[in-house]
């Protein structure tokens, strides 16, 4: 069969959905000569007219009138092609690779249709894992008491983990984390620095979150920063967490090489499925684990998203953000099941 059409979507929802007042993203849909129809989402937060823009005047013409059986490698082929439309002109990242990315989650699920099988039964056939542990990678509350009730709710209902955002002073940082921790555990807190780190005072932050067996530290320096954060890992216990600012493995290359990171967070509506997986199989072949990054969005991103962590050996959980698997199923034919700390990985074709 052949690809005849492809199209941007730009979507925008008026609600509150992990901390943001309004949900904005860009669907992708890739449709075949056969009527079949695949749906692809990009982690477009800002300006998604921009990346819509790209679909319809570079990556369209790419594309249509290819021939597509929906394999693996069909899929990588058309990746690099997609890349290729513009790297002469120094588009490596930004824009280009998170329209790249919705395009490419629309071809997976397209092939996915095809062969009437889950994405992560293309990948990874019955090794696929049916079920996945989460963090809650947000608390709603304008007070650190409205999100402590937030989080004992979570726990009630079976989630372990949490992730603590970096937004005020250290020391509130940290008052903040041993009440948590009151809550689920000092061991299952990870702690999000938002690139606010200074490298000379790192370390004796670091060495308050080995004190307390902290989960990860994410994100302490500027993404470029390269030397400060493999400092940083070879100085603390606590895995140093990365990745969502990057969009492919040549990106994260320097990182790997440098052993600047124990946790890799690809966000697949950055780098789509093709180069998740890359960056993933990079991240094994060092020893690291795999834990993606994952903002607001609606079904094809989450989907997506419990697709490859399901076929990624190296991936032990995924984040849950209270509200979006719930705005996602509003706008999806067949929710994810979310219970007792879990997500069920869907078994329908495609996400």
């Amino acid at each position: 069969m052949k690809i005849v059409s492809l199209e941007a979507l730009i979507i925008r929802i008026p609600r509150n959905c992990g901390g943001a007042d309004r949900l904005d993203t860009l669907l992708a849909r890739v449709t075949t000569d056969s009527g079949l129809t695949g749906w692809g989402e990009s982690q477009a937060l800002a300006a998604p007219e921009v990346a819509g823009a790209i679909i319809h005047s570079i990556l369209k013409p790419a594309l249509k009138g290819k021939e597509f059986g929906g394999t693996g490698l069909e899929i990588e082929t058309l990746w690099d092609a997609m890349y290729n439309q513009m790297r002469v002109s120094g588009q490596t990242g930004g824009f280009m690779l998170d329209a790249i990315a919705a395009v490419d989650i629309a071809l997976w699920d397209l092939a996915g249709k095809i062969h009437r099988a889950p994405i992560a039964a293309l990948i990874s056939g019955r090794a696929a894992k049916p079920r996945l542990a989460c963090y809650v990678n947000y608390l709603a509350g304008d007070t650190r008491a409205e999100r402590l009730e937030r989080a004992r709710i979570c726990r009630e209902a079976g989630c372990r983990r949490f992730k603590i955002f970096h937004n005020a002073s250290q020391r509130e940082l940290l008052e903040c984390y041993d009440a948590l921790a009151a809550i689920c555990g000092a061991e299952n807190i990870a702690v999000d620095a938002q690139w606010r780190l200074d490298p000379k005072t790192a370390p004796a932050f670091g060495a308050e979150l080995d004190r307390r067996g902290a989960l990860w530290l994410e994100c302490p320096f500027p993404p470029q920063d390269v030397a400060h954060h493999a400092a940083l890992a070879a100085r603390i216990r606590t895995p140093l967490a990365i990745g969502e600012c990057y969009r492919t493995h040549v990106e994260m290359a320097p990182f790997f090489r440098a052993g600047a990171m124990r946790m890799v967070q690809p966000d697949l509506g950055r780098c789509g499925i093709t180069e998740a997986l890359r960056i993933a199989r990079a991240a094994e072949r060092a020893g690291m684990e795999i834990v993606p990054h994952l903002a607001p969005a609606l079904g094809p991103l989450l989907f997506a998203t419990l697709q490859f962590a399901a076929a990624t050996p190296n991936c032990r959980m995924v984040p849950y953000t209270p509200g979006l698997v719930e705005t996602a199923g509003e706008y999806s034919t067949s929710p994810v099941a979310f219970h007792n700390g879990h997500y069920t990985v869907p078994t329908a074709p495609g996400q």
